[in-house]
């Protein structure tokens, strides 16, 4: 008996040690409020240092942990349930935040006598948490973690958003309570299938993945790294470059141009003596040949007219050999897009569709605001041009009641010419190529006999963006298939508003 008391006088001993060496402050407490044992690690919260090291009270306690006791007291001992939270506690001129645990002390038959009490100091977490989430929410890139959806023969065919950060938001345009525990389908259901693809590879696989996409619901393209932080799930950061496409598409089209503008001129006065010839000799036939049947006669029409025809894409290359607008003046854009419509309204009107324009006249201060410095001819050659697209387009399209709306912007640093339509519209990969020499969308939808009227070479597009660029400015393009396109035209102020 005397070696069992020693031992259990032993373990008692060891168990004291124990506790008085790990980091966590333990208390042991009865239903009356007493503290019948605590580990040395307790000193560090109590302002008297000369009080019995076996003996404390409740109100020796720092006020915020003896009243979160208190609180804890009836879902301990009446409830027989564990309590925790979290507590900050200010002592010796210290802020320190604890992860508290109150549990129940059981008899052997399970009668709940006693209460224990573990606080550990997660001030240094709850700071690294804090900058963790700071960078992570001040993050220019976007952040988002998902989680894959399989149905039930494993095909992954969703994936719903865990978590995303302040970047995402900006770059989406989608609300972070929005998108949290829903399904990518959910909020875009014209999602393209190959971004599930892509991210089951990564979710199965582990591998990762970086890839440029373009997002037809956001009408962005996005630059994408892609990982696994467990199976199932993967996260992804991204960022928008959608502008570095825009100017990547650019060089490539201006390298496309100046090559075109070096060989446009000569092939095209060689093009022009060769069609001088041949409408030259027809001609000549015509006239001096007097035995000509209707069927002969017939067939040199057809020659003239296709001399024309080709005289008029030679007239076109040409457009390519000129470096500077011809004669830059400063101009009210308001008349100019007026005398445009002068022309085109009544032949839009044969196809029975409506030519508006609009001007947002809160964005003019005066007149002067109007007045911009261009090659006035070459302006109307644009617009002319775009028209002429838009109508090709509504009749595609073969709509009830085609409309093409100019709408005249501006800001801090340019006029805003929009030109848009209700018609056939473009896909993403139309809108790639829609600058390249000779390539029409045209040809894509031109099936009836009716629509041969209205089929083009590929240039007019070509030499508005020529122009454009000449003087110094830009063609954006915003085009969705059945639903109609719009063009707009930024052309920078050469002068200032009111500095002739």
């Amino acid at each position: 008996m005397k070696n069992s008391k020693v031992s259990e006088t032993e373990k008692l001993i060891n168990l004291e040690i124990i506790l008085n060496n790990i980091p966590d402050i333990f208390i042991r407490f009865d239903r009356d409020y007493n503290i019948l044992f605590f580990n040395q690690n307790i000193r560090n919260l109590i302002e008297n240092q000369n009080l019995d090291n076996k003996n404390i009270s409740f109100s020796d306690l720092p006020k915020e942990l003896s009243d979160f006791l208190k609180t804890a007291y009836n879902c301990v001992f009446n409830e027989g349930r564990n309590y925790e939270n979290e507590i900050l506690i200010e002592y010796k001129k210290n802020r320190k935040i604890f992860g508290v645990r109150v549990i129940p002390e059981n008899t052997n038959i399970g009668e709940i006598f006693n209460a224990i009490c573990i606080c550990r100091d997660i001030t240094e977490y709850r700071e690294y948490k804090q900058n963790y989430r700071a960078l992570f929410e001040s993050m220019l890139d976007g952040f988002a973690l998902h989680e894959m959806i399989y149905d039930e023969n494993g095909e992954a065919v969703d994936y719903k958003f865990l978590l995303v950060n302040s970047a995402f938001e900006k770059l989406t345009g989608l609300k972070k309570e929005d998108v949290l525990n829903k399904r990518i389908l959910e909020i875009m259901p014209d999602l393209e299938k190959e971004w599930i693809v892509i991210y089951d590879t990564v979710a199965r696989t582990g591998k990762s993945e970086r890839f440029e996409m373009y997002s037809t619901p956001l009408k962005k393209y996005f630059e994408v790294s892609a990982y696994s932080p467990r199976k199932g799930q993967f996260a992804c950061i991204f960022q928008d470059v959608t502008l570095k496409k825009y100017f990547e598409k650019e060089i490539i089209i201006n390298d496309r141009l100046a090559a075109l503008g070096q060989l446009s001129f000569g092939i095209a006065h060689e093009f022009n003596n060769i069609l001088a010839i041949i409408k030259g000799n027809s001609q000549l036939l015509n006239i001096t040949c007097e035995n000509l049947d209707e069927e002969q006669r017939e067939l040199l029409k057809t020659i003239d007219e296709q001399v024309m025809r080709a005289a008029d894409i030679s007239s076109k290359m040409m457009n390519f050999s000129a470096t500077r607008p011809a004669a830059r003046k400063n101009e009210n854009i308001v008349n100019v897009i007026k005398e445009v419509m002068i022309i085109q309204k009544n032949y839009l009107m044969m196809d029975d569709i409506e030519l508006v324009f609009e001007i947002e006249k809160e964005k003019f201060s005066d007149n002067q605001d109007y007045m911009i410095v261009i090659d006035v001819n070459k302006i109307k050659l644009t617009l002319v041009n775009m028209i002429m697209n838009a109508r090709d387009a509504i009749i595609m399209k073969k709509n009830s009641k085609g409309i093409v709306k100019i709408i005249l912007a501006k800001d801090e640093k340019n006029i805003i010419i929009k030109i848009q339509d209700n018609g056939i519209g473009m896909d993403e990969k139309m809108k790639e190529k829609l600058f390249t020499p000779f390539y029409t969308t045209k040809g894509a939808f031109l099936q009836d006999e009716e629509l041969e009227n209205i089929k083009g070479v590929g240039l007019n597009l070509l030499i508005c963006w020529t122009i454009i660029k000449i003087h110094n400015g830009q063609i954006i393009v915003d085009s969705e298939l059945n639903e109609g396109t719009t063009f707009t035209i930024k052309l920078p102020y050469y002068i200032k508003p009111g500095n002739e």
